[in-house]
């Protein structure tokens, strides 16, 4: 069952939208237009920062289905405008930045091509129109009854890149931990020794 989106702009969304194992969320976009038709837009998919040393609130949104690494592998694409261009890439974003009725706020790029180069900036109707989309989709998002749990499926499914991450920086702060400590012994020793022979100076005057 399709969910009806209304946007700051009082564009209308009709959105069919999906949760993975993962705990992301597909929503697969349609614009309503006023005579009553649809035209197809294609999927923006939700999650929390998936970084592995996330900024707490930040939200993820990526253009396209398929592989949060490589873009080129997405499809479904998002296109703002029946002939294009398409949004590519992906937006990691503080939600606070998000101005209703002005979408300048998404910084995002655009391409002629789903999935291939050429990138590009948007002009300015197309960066409001593509900010206006997102800003009503992620609001949707962060206001589900089951956003808590959403995130934290998620943060289950990031947790062993992110212990490993972590793991990785201990292991190199221990090192220098072990090597500082090494230098530190043998100031020590030659403190040490320093201070014999100043002493054996001092005795012998």
């Amino acid at each position: 069952m399709p969910t009806e989106i209304t946007t700051s702009a009082n564009r209308k969304l009709s959105v069919e939208i999906t949760d993975d194992a993962q705990g992301r969320s597909t929503y697969e976009v349609s614009l309503l237009t006023r005579d009553g038709t649809l035209t197809k837009m294609g999927s923006f998919v939700i999650h929390p920062d998936p970084r592995t040393e996330p900024k707490v609130g930040r939200v993820y949104v990526q253009f396209g289905k398929g592989d949060m690494a490589q873009r080129e592998l997405r499809v479904d694409v998002p296109t703002i405008g029946p002939d294009g261009p398409f949004l590519v890439g992906e937006a990691i974003f503080d939600p606070s930045v998000m101005t209703p009725g002005d979408g300048l706020w998404l910084r995002s790029a655009v391409s002629a091509h789903p999935t291939h180069a050429p990138l590009g900036l948007p002009s300015k109707s197309t960066a409001s129109r593509a900010g206006d989309i997102v800003e009503a989709l992620v609001k949707h998002w962060l206001h589900r009854e089951d956003y808590a749990a959403l995130g934290s499926t998620f943060g289950a499914f990031r947790a062993p890149d992110r212990l490993a991450a972590v793991q990785a920086k201990i292991a190199v702060l221990e090192a220098e931990i072990k090597a500082r400590q090494l230098e530190l012994e043998d100031l020590m020793t030659s403190q040490m020794i320093y201070a014999t022979e100043l002493a054996m100076a001092s005795e012998q005057e």
